[in-house]
């Protein structure tokens, strides 16, 4: 059960620290484009680098949700103690798969830079789930 827990906080800082990455760079390319357009470099098209960037985080965090599914469902089928918070766990990842699914399916539409704090959220409470049930799994073996 450790091993699930470890790789949960690993995968949690990894997605996290990424996130946090593509939204700086997602905020900078839609400035740059709106500043563009703005100032009459540029009409606006669609397929920018910010909807570029939006879609390769979006597939990106599909391999994160699916790892943090397969994870919690381990940790739910393993320990009947820590079924609870696998499962809202579970719960989070799909709300947060079909909200993917829907930035990949229109990227133009809705934009990284947008949905990126509900992300972060997600990410620090993978981590703060997997502390907490590391910290219970110790409590109960000593």
């Amino acid at each position: 059960m450790k091993k699930y827990f470890s790789l949960t906080i690993a995968l949690s800082v990894v997605f996290t620290a990424l996130v946090a990455y593509y939204y700086n760079e997602v905020d900078e390319a839609r400035l740059t484009e709106m500043m563009d357009i703005i100032g009459g470099v540029t009409t606006y098209t669609s397929g920018g680098q910010s909807e570029n960037l939006t879609e390769e985080i979006a597939i990106l965090s599909l391999f994160f949700i699916g790892a943090f599914m397969v994870l919690d469902y381990l940790k739910m089928k393993k320990s009947a103690l820590l079924k609870r918070r696998a499962f809202i766990g579970l719960f989070l990842s799909v709300v947060l798969l079909v909200w993917d699914l829907g930035v990949l399916s229109s990227p133009g539409h809705m934009s990284f830079d947008e949905v990126a704090p509900a992300w972060g959220v997600y990410g620090l409470s993978m981590f703060m789930f997997a502390l907490m049930g590391m910290r219970k799994l110790n409590k109960n073996t000593t």
